[in-house]
């Protein structure tokens, strides 16, 4: 046999917590990003401190072509975009998911938030043990494994003038523990409305101001609450 005088290991899947990781790891509960404020996977994946200051794809972008077609939501690590941002469930690789066009990257629209148990973000590239794909970092979803019930969550966001723009979340999950065994099934309901020109005050622009020559009143929008002008 041969002797190997030098072993180096550029990576390795042995399971290690944040506090002892080789390689720099944040951990995301479901119970702090629910205190924070943050539902949705996209809400608490994007505005992660490594995703911050990148370009996030998310509804927002409904008026652009993107990957995946309109309404999809995408996370990107470091601003290398999120085709270079590996996406696991529970430690397995997600296939790309969306609506038309290129697919290429993981629609986070796919995960369930009742099932969510935490998130664990690798900063650290990991192009060595996961591909290419993972060069920016990964992204765990780890999901609940000791479910014995039924769970709800319901979220609704708002803002001013009608329910233009107001965004309206449901996720219920059922899950048994059983003596040899468990089962988990979950479903989500999302729906943002469209936002129209006449629904806010402050999407007119000032320089387009027009009044009525008799009253003085503006008559460049309507009064969502009297449908007039």
């Amino acid at each position: 046999r041969t002797e190997v005088e030098e072993l180096i290991v550029t990576g390795s899947r042995i399971q290690r917590s944040e506090y002892n990781s080789a390689s720099p790891v944040q951990v995301i509960t479901a119970e702090s990003s629910s205190l924070a404020g943050m539902i949705n996977p996209t809400e608490v994946l994007q505005s992660a401190s490594v995703a911050a200051g990148s370009t996030q794809i998310n509804n927002q972008f409904t008026g652009f072509v993107v990957n995946g077609g309109g309404g999809v939501n995408t996370v990107s690590i470091r601003g290398l975009g999120d085709q270079r941002t590996l996406v696991m469930l529970n430690g397995r690789r997600l296939p790309p998911a969306g609506t038309q066009g290129a697919v290429a990257a993981v629609d986070l629209n796919i995960l369930p938030d009742a099932i969510v148990e935490r998130y664990e973000i690798l900063k650290d590239g990991a192009s060595s043990v996961y591909g290419s794909d993972a060069v920016a970092g990964v992204v765990n979803v780890i999901t609940r494994t000791n479910l014995d019930g039924g769970r709800l969550e319901a979220a609704r966001r708002v803002g001013g003038g009608g329910d233009g723009g107001n965004e309206y979340t449901f996720s219920s999950a059922y899950g048994k523990v059983l003596d040899r065994g468990r089962f988990l099934i979950s479903g989500q309901y999302y729906e943002q409305k469209a936002l129209k020109f006449g629904d806010r005050k402050d999407l007119n622009c000032q320089e387009q101001y027009t009044f009525d020559p008799v009253t003085g009143a503006r008559n460049d929008w309507i009064d969502v609450d009297t449908g007039t002008y």
